[in-house]
């Protein structure tokens, strides 16, 4: 009996964890996508479908624990929907990084597990640290990356206080206890393996696409690599570096298309990038521009101050002016309206400086292009 309970609890719990995991990440893959192509920066926004996702699996775990609590003799899968739980909310904690996403997803957790009576104020708090500790692994990826085995014991160690304040506030057998607890340890230990699988994977698979972080057409960063960037500078604002966004956009563009077409349009594009690159090159910022749209850029400076910044995009503005693009005989003249700002610690998040920067740079459109607002 006691082998029985205990494979049927750990092939369950494996497998339907690494089912969790896969469905996550396909969610989590075509969130990032449409974030892409909505120029969403808010991480808890991309998130949502997630948090819905890990809540309603929570949901229907506490309804299938409940109805199998009369009708198992033995109590075991009822225990085993309870052990599925903590799985759940241990691997949101370690995939989900908005800190409101978390305290979503843990305020849950802690209310279905309150709905058994176990939760008082001090197991309240316990729960909500014990979560804390392992949402913030992600702050130490590249000490962990260099020390994978390491990257489990938190939520190792979590999962055993779990299962012993349940022999605390519970009646369960010995027997029962230690089935729960070495499905928990083959579980959590399966899905790690899954997710450092997929990980590898994607690490090979971001080294050989060049795509993943470069667009095709000027060689400037994509959108997916400034939304990043962007909040990895923001997070540095608030450990006194000074960092700076620059955004513009090619003057009447979609003119140029309309007269000249549109491969005269790309050469536009690619001598713009291009002329920008080689002045953030000469003051030692190279590969710091993104190409955000259509004929929208971005520039993100780190550890510049406004007047830095300032100077560079003046710079940037002159070179533009001179820069001629030929094309079957004909002379393009480009100029570029820009929108500049610091990041403070009174921004909320990267999205507020961004917004600014985007207000700036229409500011300068509706006084006449080819201007700094700064």
């Amino acid at each position: 009996m006691f082998w029985r309970n205990l494979f049927s609890s750990m092939a369950f719990l494996t497998f339907g964890l690494v089912g969790f995991a896969a469905i996550f990440g396909n969610i989590e893959t075509v969130s990032e996508r449409l974030a892409t192509k909505r120029h969403w920066l808010s991480v808890f926004r991309q998130e949502l479908a997630l948090v819905g996702y890990v809540c309603v699996a929570l949901v229907g775990l506490y309804f299938l624990a409940q109805s199998w609590w009369h009708q198992s003799n033995d109590g075991t899968l009822y225990w085993i929907f309870i052990n599925a739980q903590f799985l759940v909310l241990i691997y949101s904690n370690l995939m989900l990084k908005s800190v409101w996403s978390f305290l979503i997803v843990q305020s849950m957790g802690a209310v279905i597990l309150g709905g058994t009576g176990s939760m008082s104020v001090y197991t309240w708090a316990v729960f909500m640290i014990a979560g804390a500790i392992i949402f913030t692994e992600r702050l130490y990826n590249s000490f962990f990356d260099r020390r994978p085995v390491l990257y489990a014991i938190p939520p190792l160690l979590v999962g055993m206080g779990s299962w012993y304040a349940v022999s605390v506030s519970y009646y369960i057998t010995h027997a029962q206890l230690l089935v729960q607890i070495v499905a928990f340890l083959v579980s959590g230990f399966g899905v790690y393996t899954f997710n450092r699988q997929l990980h590898n994977d994607q690490r090979v698979l971001v080294k050989l696409t060049q795509e993943v972080q470069y667009d095709a057409l000027t060689g400037a960063r994509n959108w997916m690599m400034f939304r990043d960037d962007l909040e990895r500078a923001f997070s540095k604002v608030h450990h006194n570096r000074q960092t700076s966004l620059i955004v513009f956009d090619v003057d009447h563009f979609k003119s140029v298309n309309d007269t000249f077409g549109h491969l005269a349009g790309n050469q536009v594009l690619m001598a713009t990038c291009s002329t920008v690159q080689q002045v953030l090159s000469e003051v030692g910022a190279a590969d710091t521009l993104y190409r955000t749209g259509g004929e929208e850029f971005a520039i993100v400076l780190v550890d510049r101050t406004p007047e830095m910044a300032r100077q560079i995009t003046e710079l940037c503005q002159i070179r533009l002016r001179r820069l001629i693009v030929r094309d079957q005989g004909e002379q393009i003249r480009i100029t570029a309206s820009f929108g500049v700002t610091t990041m403070t610690r009174h921004d909320r998040n990267a999205t507020e400086a961004f917004r600014r920067a985007d207000k700036n740079l229409y500011q300068s459109k509706r006084m006449g292009r080819d201007r700094i607002t700064v």
